[in-house]
């Protein structure tokens, strides 16, 4: 009987075809003799283009056990084999992601990859191309998932722990929390906003860390080694952020996460203030700011600067305005740890909770950026038209006045209470209401605080600059506070010697004289024997009258 020649050993080898296992061992084992070269290029398992093989392959690319993570250099093909294709001209180079690099080299045990690569070149034949692009769909199908791990971690604590801990034969969610160092609901409520929400929920490092932690000081180190390895599998399958919340940085990747680290320009400084008027923030997880819908451009001003990606957010609400509209509000809002925890030490959360920010705060920093604070503050909760801020936080506004050497008190603008009854936009409310303080800041300081940042609300600069005496009555008016303390100061001296006292116009004083409908004494009056030392203890009288009813400062 003759033997068949080369070409006919081929045909024959083609009509027939191998099993995918012996062509996956044997196809591309280099010879003996051939010398293994590092700087190969890396390839994908070679495809028998034979349609019945198809479940075989499929078969073969099956997840894989720890034991055979090893590398396999059978799995490449030798730098003559590729070189041959390439002349052949069947050749194709995929270029992959780091990531799936990563994927097939934990399938394949080919140590070739690095772990860390950016991208990786998969050398393969035409033909080979259409199961490739299948095999990695289904690879990345079969990743190990947060529900894949809650559930091994089930099994497996379960077996660790009493069967006490398992009335109905197998560990609870709510136990498994515990276990895990959570909150006895969260594994439950987890799972449903994954398999609904958010399928692509990944553990963060803390997390992962707390769990370890938890489970090795319930049991012993040796016990749940069985439980790092479901762990350390679940790091290497998935991209693991640093910590809870690191969001940002896959959905806000230009954020300026360390904008509020420094206060160091007016820039920070004012949307700094403008937060502690309107800023929110829910649950410690994110920071929001939103404002009226006719300033909307600060808003496309505030994302723009901190570099966020996050779209603008449109709100209606049910209430109506004054003039029978529906308020709008345009805001934007971002997750970001780092952030929330420079605002801490900021003070931002001790003021929304009625505190002052840290002693010294303003009189610490550039005087323009201490400003550019005021004036963002004075956009979010300033009165349009005056020099005024409101708030509640009456130990905020006491700061402002001390550090900033403003001479007017802090008033009641208006008084709450538990039971009272209050007006929001035409509609009628009861209520936990707090008490709302205000604070005229003057002419001097309004215009300091104007210059520091130009590009603050256009509608709450239309009455800058501000005259020296515009608000003089005003201010005036709220340092005498009422009739009586006004009828006492005019017995202490002569209205000449007063005005220079409040640093105001004779028509000013006259004015409030008037309003309050108290006549100054005439000045035959300081011309009586009896009267003539007004001035032997006017200073002393007028400083704890000060002291007494009107501030100290004014």
């Amino acid at each position: 009987m003759r033997e068949y020649t080369e070409k006919e050993k081929e045909k024959e080898k083609k009509k027939k075809g191998e099993k995918i296992s012996e062509n996956l061992e044997n196809e591309f084992q280099p010879e003996e003799k051939q010398q293994k070269n590092d700087e190969m290029e890396n390839d994908f398992i070679p495809i028998d283009d034979n349609p019945n093989n198809t479940d075989k392959l499929d078969n073969e690319f099956e997840p894989i056990d720890d034991a055979e993570l090893k590398p396999k250099s059978s799995l490449r093909k030798t730098q003559q084999e590729i070189q041959k294709a390439k002349d052949d001209k069947k050749i194709i180079v995929l270029e992959e992601s780091g990531d799936l690099a990563e994927m097939i080299t934990i399938a394949l045990g080919d140590g070739c990859i690095p772990k860390n690569a950016e991208s990786f070149k998969v050398t393969l034949n035409r033909s080979e191309e259409k199961q490739y692009t299948k095999y990695v769909y289904e690879l990345m199908e079969k990743q190990y998932n947060a529900i894949n791990l809650l559930d091994d971690l089930k099994a497996e604590v379960g077996n660790l722990v009493p069967k006490s801990e398992k009335p109905k034969g197998k560990l609870s969610n709510e136990k498994l929390s515990v276990y895990l160092g959570f909150e006895e609901r969260y594994i439950r409520k987890l799972k449903t906003i994954i398999k609904s929400k958010n399928p692509d929920f990944t553990f963060s490092e803390d997390q992962l860390n707390q769990m370890l932690k938890n489970l090795e000081e319930r049991f012993c180190a040796e016990k749940i080694q069985d439980c790092v390895k479901m762990l350390q599998k679940y790091k290497i399958s998935n991209k693991i952020l640093e910590y809870r919340h690191q969001q940002w940085n896959k959905y806000n990747p230009n954020l300026k996460f360390d904008f509020f680290l420094n206060l160091d320009n007016t820039d920070k400084g004012y949307y700094f203030g403008l937060l502690l008027a309107d800023g929110l923030s829910e649950k410690g997880a994110n920071i929001g700011l939103f404002l009226e819908k006719e300033d909307k451009d600060v808003i496309i001003r505030f994302r723009k600067t901190l570099g966020i990606s996050n779209e603008i957010e449109h709100k209606i609400s049910k209430r109506k305005k004054k003039t029978g509209e529906f308020s709008e509000d345009f805001g934007v809002r971002v997750g970001c740890k780092p952030m929330l925890d420079d605002l801490k030490k900021l003070g931002f959360f001790d003021f929304k909770e009625g505190k002052p920010l840290p002693e010294g705060f303003f009189s610490k920093l550039d005087r323009n950026v201490a400003l550019s604070i005021l004036c963002g503050f004075y956009d979010g909760d300033g009165e349009q038209g005056t020099t005024k801020i409101h708030n509640t936080n009456r130990l905020f506004l006491e700061q402002i006045r001390r550090e900033f050497n403003i001479k007017n008190n802090v008033q009641l603008k208006r008084k709450g209470g538990k039971t009272i009854k209050y007006s929001v936009q035409c509609r009628e409310y009861i209520g936990d209401l707090k008490d709302r303080w205000y604070l005229s800041l003057g002419a001097k300081v309004f215009n300091e605080m104007m210059e520091s940042f130009e590009d603050s609300m256009e509608r709450k600069r239309e009455y800058y600059p501000v005259s020296t005496h515009k608000f003089a009555f005003e201010d005036l008016k709220d340092t005498i506070k009422n009739r009586n303390n006004l009828e006492n100061i005019l017995r202490m001296a002569p209205v000449t010697i007063l005005i220079n006292k409040f640093d105001v116009s004779f028509q000013t004083f006259k004015r409030l004289c008037n309003e309050f409908n108290v006549g100054p004494l005439p000045h035959s009056y300081w011309k009586k024997i009896e009267n003539k030392d007004w001035k032997a203890d006017f200073e002393d009288k007028f400083k704890t009258f000060k002291k007494n009813y009107l501030g100290n400062e004014f």
